[in-house]
């Protein structure tokens, strides 16, 4: 049962026909002639304050001020006169207004009908707003640990393989992307190196992003190595073999995504280099003699029809030569003005004499910032930077 409290100066003043209408349509009535205690008690819509008028004008100032609380708590207030007279102006009239006739019953109960209905929606609101309020509390704490996930899935550090030498750069953007890199050593010989980028933003592209990691795991899945119970016991697939392994197991009416990747094989020993580029911005190859090469070869997006089949290409690497693998949010990115950062200015950062491959990741995100004037990023930004070292 809520509370209605009645302002006036005696008791007496409110019929007793409407007093009992008042508690039979559930409210505990309770008589104050003192408007600054009604004030304290007054808690919010579920509260009914009934107020004299004339009483209201012989004592104007503090019952104004009641009033004004009413309008700023959402408080119904019912204002009635003992003489039928002194009603203030419609312009100062309190919420859900006036009753003219204090002993018709039929007036008191379509105000007080109308007052119930206006706290009920008045309560349904208020629960609305803290289910929305929970459930976005809900999502950001989602998005949060999907956010960790992605993360944890990106190198601490590089590995530590003899004839090669890593660095990376990556800037995420403030929802959770779907980039992802990794290098790892898949035989004595061999190393791998990936990087994707899954379409779209938040918790279902990082879910995708995990998926794909575990794919690309020499422990967990035989996209990357196939295994055997005899000699030689195992065989690494071919970049192009690996596209098609994952737009098998990813078509877009699974996931609803599709990822663009460049997946590439090194021999450590040789320096033999093969790849493939499904859908994603071409690598970029620094020779030590200063020739720039493009990795092109490859097919299309992993997660839509007819966009195979996938090729791959081969190569060999001298002592000196650079590869680097990027994500389009660092080419895409742009100025204030709507022009891109383009690849002109990536190979022009790269390029700089006298810098370690660490220095020349690094003076990348500088100049893109540079660039943009600080303008918040439009995607992940991720580059990896490999050197092959040869034989010492």
């Amino acid at each position: 049962m809520t509370d209605a409290i009645l302002i006036s100066r005696n008791r007496g003043a409110l019929p007793e026909e409407v007093a009992s209408l008042v508690e039979e349509t559930g409210y505990a009535l309770h008589w104050s002639d003192d408007p600054e205690a009604a004030r304290k008690v007054a808690k919010g819509p579920d509260s009914l304050l009934i107020l004299e008028a004339g009483w209201r004008r012989t004592r104007s100032g503090t019952c104004d001020a009641l009033i004004d609380r009413c309008r700023h708590r959402q408080i119904p207030c019912l204002l009635f006169s003992a003489d039928g007279e002194n009603f203030p102006p419609a312009a100062s009239e309190p919420p859900y207004g006036i009753v003219r006739d204090r002993h018709n019953l039929l007036e008191w109960s379509e105000k007080i009908a109308l007052h119930r209905l206006l706290s009920w929606q008045a309560r349904e609101l208020k629960r609305m707003q803290n289910r929305l309020l929970a459930r976005n509390e809900e999502q950001e704490e989602d998005l949060r640990s999907a956010a960790l996930i992605q993360r944890s899935l990106l190198p601490s550090r590089m590995p530590n393989i003899p004839g090669m030498s890593f660095a990376w750069q990556f800037s995420p953007f403030e929802k959770i992307g779907g980039d992802l890199f990794n290098v790892l050593q898949v035989d004595e010989e061999n190393v791998m190196a990936f990087l994707l980028d899954v379409s779209g933003h938040g918790i279902s592209s990082a879910m995708v992003t995990v998926s794909v990691n575990q794919s690309l795991s020499t422990h967990t899945s035989q996209v990357v190595k196939k295994v055997f119970a005899e000699p030689p016991y195992y065989r690494l697939l071919s970049p192009a073999e690996v596209m098609c392994e994952l737009a098998g197991e990813y078509p877009f009416d699974r996931f609803d995504k599709f990822f663009t990747i460049v997946y590439l094989l090194i021999n450590i020993r040789t320096g033999v280099l093969s790849y493939s580029c499904a859908g994603h911005p071409p690598p970029l190859l620094l020779r030590k003699s200063g020739a720039i090469e493009w990795l092109d070869t490859g097919g299309g997006l992993i997660g839509l029809l007819d966009t195979g089949p996938y090729e791959e290409d081969r190569l060999v690497l001298e002592p000196g030569d650079r590869i680097f693998l990027y994500s389009d949010g660092l080419t895409d990115y742009s100025d204030f003005g709507g022009e891109p950062f383009g690849t002109e200015r990536l190979v022009d950062a790269l390029t700089r004499d006298g810098r370690s491959l660490q220095e020349s990741c690094g003076s990348v995100l500088d100049e893109l910032k540079a660039f943009g004037h600080d303008r918040p990023l439009q995607d992940d930004v991720s580059l990896l930077g490999m050197e092959f070292l040869g034989k010492k």
